[in-house]
């Protein structure tokens, strides 16, 4: 019943704001509103010491802020005609489209490169991924990530190089799409398969796979006059989602070695509630752990803003994954032994960090980045990548927190992002001009052979 009210309240938030905020079900505000509705909101009813009434409050108000963040993600000025010949050009020229090819291709076969690389074969993968030594696999990963954060020199400059890469997979995955997009979702199966093997019984990196290549097949269904979603498109997504839930609950089950026979409704309920609804649990633990302070969010604000500083050029920046330093508050053991992270929500990191006026920050910040991000990507079918790691974090990092969000979207694409803007500033051309070049991309377009 509590789910049902503060959906029905956030809905009707929505709704209304619809008159000065235009909503689309193919949309950042979609996912944004998605997300916290299944890991924020779900998880009220699982609160054992904070309020119900409460834990709603802090969840409208968050939701409220997000709104007007996105309001002003939508005020802020872009150059939506030079980024759109931009991505013309990296789907025209011919040497471009040459190495965002070979950068895509890289990125697809890197997952099964490390784990041949790493002596194993992928039955073995496959069978730790199914049972419960991926727990211990995860861990590993954990201290792995601790002490990459640690790192200096040229193995920092290495590190940083190669996440950096990824915001160049995302371009190479538009500029693809447009033009062969058979072979780009091929690609994209085989990425899947190697994380999927490889993933030691992780969730996030696999749906992220699963959530591009739904993403890129909506989008090329509304493209042109084809504005709207038809209802048959919902359904097809709707019945994969439901499919992924139970398919979850067989992984959950495998990986903890419990099998139990279940129909699909209490496989779907118990996914939901085991990994969905953290909502609860992030309030409980920030409305009970250490109080805010102005010096802990003033802190947290200044480790977010030089995320994106390389540590070669910074080896002593603190930038702690605020999971892994909740986890750490919350189970009271030092980081460097935690093995499994716990995951709060934006909604107790807000609180956590900044107490209160926290739900006004973080919500304006998650609003305010989403929404620019999509317009800056929706300017070319070439960022259509991009844009489909926007559209699967806005409602992935619902589950975890903005600094992974922030993380994932601004950091690790930092540089992608510069070069971005750096190309867009070539292009200075009039109207006219344009409009003539475009015509010449079609025709170029259907000369160069694939690759």
């Amino acid at each position: 019943m509590t789910f049902i009210i503060v959906a029905s309240v956030l809905v009707l938030l929505r709704i209304a704001w619809s008159l000065v905020l235009p909503w689309r079900v193919l949309s950042v505000s979609t996912a944004n509103l998605a997300g916290t509705l299944l890991f924020v909101v779900l998880g009220l009813q699982y609160m054992p010491s904070t309020p119900v009434m409460e834990g709603a409050l802090y969840v409208v108000i968050f939701y409220q802020f997000l709104l007007i963040g996105e309001l002003l993600g939508r005020s802020v000025h872009i150059d939506g005609r030079r980024l759109a010949f931009a991505g013309e050009w990296f789907a025209a020229n011919h040497i471009a489209y040459i190495g965002l090819f070979i950068v895509f291709c890289v990125f697809c076969l890197l997952p099964l490169m490390n784990l041949i690389a790493s002596g194993r074969s992928i039955t073995e993968a496959v069978e730790t991924t199914w049972s419960g030594r991926g727990v211990a696999s995860r861990a590993a990963v954990v201290m792995d990530t601790l002490n990459l954060r640690s790192t200096t020199g040229m193995a920092a400059v290495l590190n940083g190089l190669q996440q950096q890469f990824i915001g160049f997979w995302y371009l190479s995955i538009g500029v693809l799409y447009r033009r062969h997009p058979k072979i780009t979702l091929s690609g994209l199966l085989v990425y899947i398969l190697g994380v999927f093997v490889s993933s030691s019984g992780a969730r996030s990196s696999i749906f992220i796979g699963v959530g591009i290549v739904v993403v890129l097949w909506l989008l090329k269904r509304t493209q042109g006059r084809r504005r709207r979603l038809k209802l048959v498109h919902i359904f097809f997504v709707s019945l994969l989602g439901l499919g992924s839930l139970v398919a979850l609950d067989f992984l959950l089950s495998a990986r903890t070695g419990f099998s139990q026979q279940s129909g699909l409704l209490t496989r779907i309920s118990r996914t939901l509630e085991n990994d969905f609804a953290y909502g609860g649990l992030g309030v409980d633990f920030a409305t009970s752990a250490r109080p805010a302070t102005l010096e802990t969010g003033l802190d947290y604000l200044f480790r977010l803003g030089t995320g994106p500083i390389p540590r070669a050029i910074w080896p002593e920046k603190s930038t702690v994954d605020a999971n892994l330093e909740m986890t750490s508050h919350f189970l009271g053991r030092p980081m460097n032994t935690i093995t499994s992270i716990l995951l709060f929500t934006p909604v107790g990191e807000a609180l956590f960090y900044f107490g209160f006026v926290g739900l006004m920050i973080i919500s304006l910040l998650y609003g305010f980045v989403t929404i620019w991000l999509e317009r800056l990507y929706s300017t070319s079918p070439s960022y259509w990548g991009l844009l489909a790691q926007t559209y699967v974090w806005s409602f992935l990092a619902m589950r975890q927190a903005f600094y992974n969000l922030w993380f994932a979207l601004i950091v690790a694409n930092f540089l992608v992002l510069i070069f971005l803007f750096v190309v867009k500033g070539f292009f200075r051309t009039p109207q006219s001009r344009i409009m003539q070049e475009k015509s010449v991309f079609s025709d170029s377009a259907k000369s160069i052979p694939a690759c």
